[in-house]
């Protein structure tokens, strides 16, 4: 079984790295807090029977408390993270916004060395540097000025920022109720924050263009559900050290 491990995780690659292409096609054919609501709503709902599952084998009590930190969770993730995103894919290039979110493991360890207190050494120091030169290289070479283009790079900047904190403030509650379970109910939470936006902003919930059906089932079943899924499945079945270089 845990030659399966790498297949998995490879096929969560391959479904994450098309993401922003996809995305990138429904622009103009649907609002991008529609797309997350769809997409989150439908993703979360698909892992919740996995994510039931896990609770009850492993007899966690969820408390309110719980449920509120979960709620918050959500709308950093879904809420701010995501629609960041999708804005940022919708104002510059899918191959570039890629490159730009790719980065959020960075912030990751930087966030980390300044709210967790973790260490970081001058050779992660000396790496975080690297990495962000390499990233900030990516946009350097750009020969439009354009405003819009620009502000298209500085939400997928944030889009980043916002991810990295989400994984770090979610690390401790992922450890006690399960990756799988906190992604899950955090994708739902999210998502439902959203509708009091969609409705102020007079946006239909599940109404659009139908030409994008496509798209959608796609970012949603297989990016948002199985990636997902085939992530934390294939986490499972591989050691500790290969396990590092997929998170």
């Amino acid at each position: 079984m845990r030659n399966k491990g790498p297949i998995y995780l490879t096929l969560t690659i391959l479904f994450f790295s098309t993401y922003e292409v996809v995305s990138k096609t429904v622009v103009g054919y649907i609002d991008p807090i529609q797309v997350n609501f769809i997409r989150f709503l439908f993703g979360g709902l698909i892992l919740l029977p996995l994510a039931i599952r896990d609770i009850r084998r492993n007899n966690i009590k969820l408390l309110l408390k719980d449920y509120i930190f979960l709620l918050a969770l959500g709308m950093l993730s879904v809420g701010i993270s995501m629609n960041l995103l999708q804005n940022g894919i919708n104002l510059t290039r899918a191959n570039l916004a890629a490159v730009i979110f790719s980065s959020n493991p960075l912030f990751v360890a930087l966030i980390s060395a300044l709210l967790m207190r973790e260490s970081l050494p001058p050779v992660k120091m000396l790496g975080l540097l690297i990495g962000f030169i390499g990233v900030a290289f990516t946009f350097a070479g750009e020969g439009s000025i354009n405003s819009t283009f620009y502000n298209g790079i500085l939400f997928l900047v944030l889009a980043a920022l916002t991810f990295g904190l989400y994984t770090v403030v979610g690390k401790k509650i992922a450890t006690r109720i399960g990756s799988l379970a906190m992604n899950s109910l955090c994708f739902i939470f999210g998502s439902l924050s959203l509708i009091p936006v969609l409705l102020i902003k007079d946006i239909p919930l599940f109404s659009f263009d139908p030409v994008i059906w496509p798209q959608i089932i796609y970012l949603t079943v297989f990016v948002t559900g199985l990636a997902y899924y085939s992530y934390f499945l294939g986490l499972s079945m591989v050691d500790t050290s290969l396990r590092w270089s997929f998170s």
